[in-house]
């Protein structure tokens, strides 16, 4: 007798309508894919008591949203439960009588809890930290948490400087280098916010635990950058600035900033006209600042004009009114987001409209600076927030990508941990197996094609635009020769973006180089620009410990000390290669799918088979006198035989 509880409350079922469980973790078929069991889509009755649990659904005036929730769901037969975990999907209301149903259950609680969320929604307080060299040091040593692990990060030029006297010195900008988290805690951090549990050997191993992510999505800092710097007169003595009126004007004195008594020469501006021509795109700021004897003045403003139209106006309040020459000093900013060959007019406006006293203002000492902001950098000395600094990248597809490298599949047991092995130890019989010798009632189909292979499988990462070690350096491929197959494709595809392997020293071994900043500099002559490259995408190495001779570091801008034969964290991408990952962690699988065979059996299962059955154990038939991978188990019904598909373990 099947029964089955939604939200633990059993439901009734048609008596003669068969539901059927598919039971399966990773089709070899679709390798790059990890499945869930699922249930065939069946009706239920609208009783009164399906009613309840569907919250009247379909009923005139109802508002339930029931069918755009998942419902804890279980399937029991004769008292032995046939699923864990399962999620309940009502698919449709048909012919105003029936409720469809999909159950699905296995790996789906996992899809179900973490679906749409990042890992940027995680909780991060616990690392916020001050970004300086002490906190870059002391991280060399963690092991979980983050790390400052050396990495080129510019796009082609060096972030840190071979020379000096000594062998071996590295001399790092420090305002160029970012954090790595380690992969194992973003992962425990996954499954801990969602209340779940997992286990595996893959785990303990030294390649999971030292592998870690790059957080450098973005971060602002405020750089003022100066870039033309106008000055040069002297307070009250001639060429200064004054108006002297006898009386108050009509309207506000404007005048245009007279840029010609400079004593910093600039290209960007022209004489004649007063215009300064904007030499790149980009946020910039307008400062001008001066000393003033004042008798009658209300408001000082700057107006800046682009390409002939009023675009900003700051306003500074004065105040003095029938005073007698107050001297006052006075600095007043405005930003603009301007293009390249804008022409910008600088503005004074002196204004006493409130009062019937005469303005009498005479300005000198001025200085007007122009100057680039708003950069995206890494700020040295600031507070590293996790949660803006990780890429936006969903958990599952964090998870996945992770599991496509070590060629991990998993499944919960019955107390609902989530168990995760590589399918080279599943292959290798490392779980153990099951002799199914006494189920086999008969093979049913031999077939040597299982799914979407190619005479060329290729493993391939993704990669930067602007990587000039070129695509492809990081991916590998293995070969199938069989006829009657597309000739080539991608077999794996992986979200993660391939880092190129840098040299460090001449006889140091790789770090890794990213694309962390690019040169925004247009003019290829011109000394370079660097901004956060900032993108969503998801780079990995590996946290390697190098001894370095001689190690020099400044915040960019300032020297701020060395270390003397020191142990250096740095990231490294070589290991991660899909040749090195293929090598280790898919040999058999890449066997197994060179010369396949699928066998479609018809066994004899029971629920209390389908209760303790672990798909990571392979299946031995001595009919065969071989070892199967059990790939699927199609439409489980308590008392039938069940078709299973075995892929052969050469």
């Amino acid at each position: 007798m099947i029964e089955i509880f939604i939200d633990n409350k059993r439901i009734d079922l048609f008596t003669k309508d068969a539901i059927a469980l598919t039971k399966q973790i990773n089709d070899i078929a679709e390798i790059r894919k990890r499945q869930a069991d699922y249930t065939n889509r069946f009706s239920i009755p609208k009783t009164p008591n399906n009613m309840a649990i569907a919250e009247m659904l379909n009923v005139p005036g109802n508002t339930s949203t029931r069918p755009y929730k998942w419902a804890s769901a279980r399937i029991v037969s004769n008292g032995i439960p046939i699923t864990t975990n399962g999620q309940a999907l009502i698919m449709e209301t048909r012919d105003r009588a029936n409720y469809d149903i999909i159950i699905y259950a296995g790996n789906y609680d996992l899809f179900s809890k973490i679906e749409g969320k990042y890992i940027t929604d995680l909780n991060w307080e616990d690392l916020l930290h001050t970004f300086d060299h002490t906190a870059w040091e002391a991280s060399w040593t963690n092991t979980d948490g983050y790390v400052y692990a050396l990495a080129e990060t510019l796009d082609g030029t060096l972030s840190y400087y071979r020379g000096g006297t000594a062998s071996g010195e590295i001399r790092i900008d420090l305002g160029k280098q970012f954090p790595w988290v380690f992969v194992k805690t973003i992962w425990e951090r996954i499954f801990s916010e969602a209340g779940l549990t997992y286990s595996g050997a893959i785990f303990d191993t030294d390649e999971f635990k030292e592998q870690i992510m790059l957080a450098a999505r973005d971060y602002t800092k405020e750089v003022k950058t100066t870039l033309d710097k106008f000055a040069g007169r002297t307070a009250y003595t001639p060429p200064y600035l004054e108006w002297l009126f006898a009386t108050p004007p009509i309207s506000p004195v404007l005048e245009l900033i007279d840029l010609s008594v400079i004593t910093i020469p600039s290209d960007n501006y022209d004489e004649p006209t007063d215009k300064y021509t904007v030499p790149e795109s980009g946020d910039y700021q307008f400062t001008v600042k001066a000393n003033m004897g004042v008798q009658a003045l209300e408001f000082f403003r700057m107006k800046i004009y682009v390409n002939g139209i009023l675009e900003k106006t700051e306003s500074y309040a004065i105040n003095i009114a029938n005073a007698f020459f107050t001297t006052y000093n006075f600095e007043v900013t405005a930003s603009l987001l301007l293009t390249k060959d804008d022409e910008v007019e600088i503005y004074y406006e002196l204004d006493n409209v409130s009062s019937s006293n005469a303005i009498a203002v005479r300005i000198g000492n001025y200085q007007v600076t122009i100057a680039q902001t708003s950069r995206k950098v890494l700020q040295y000395n600031s507070e590293i927030d996790f949660s803006k600094l990780l890429p936006k990248i969903k958990q599952i597809d964090f998870l996945k990508a992770i599991m496509q490298q070590y060629g991990m599949i998993y499944q919960p047991n019955q107390q609902g941990v989530y168990q995760f092995i590589t399918i080279e130890d599943v292959l290798n019989g490392v779980a153990g197996f099951n002799d199914y010798t006494a189920k086999l009632h008969k093979e049913t189909a031999e077939n040597y094609s299982i799914g979407n292979y190619y005479r060329l499988n290729k493993f391939v990462y993704d990669y930067n635009d602007d990587d000039k070690n070129g695509n492809g350096y990081a991916d590998s491929d293995f070969a199938i020769d069989i006829d009657n197959i597309p000739a080539e494709g991608e077999l794996m595809k992986s979200i993660i973006e391939a880092c190129g392997d840098y040299l460090l020293y001449d006889k140091w071994d790789t770090i890794s180089s990213v694309h962390a900043y690019k040169n925004t500099q247009t003019d290829t002559t011109a000394v370079p620009i660097y901004e956060l490259n900032a993108n969503d995408k998801m780079i990995v190495a590996r946290k390697v410990m190098h001894y370095v001779d001689f190690l020099d570091f400044g915040d960019g801008d300032n020297y701020i000390g060395f270390h003397f034969a020191v142990t250096q964290a740095v990231a490294q991408f070589k290991t991660l290669h899909w040749s090195v990952l293929m090598e280790k962690y898919y040999p058999k699988f890449i066997k197994m799918a060179q010369r396949p065979v699928k066998k479609t059996v018809a066994l004899w299962l029971t629920p209390i088979d389908i209760y303790f059955l672990d798909m990571f154990k392979i299946i031995y038939l001595e009919q065969d006198q071989s070892y199967f991978y059990l790939n699927k188990v199609n439409n489980f019904l308590p008392g039938k035989l069940s078709d299973c598909e075995l892929i052969k373990i050469n």
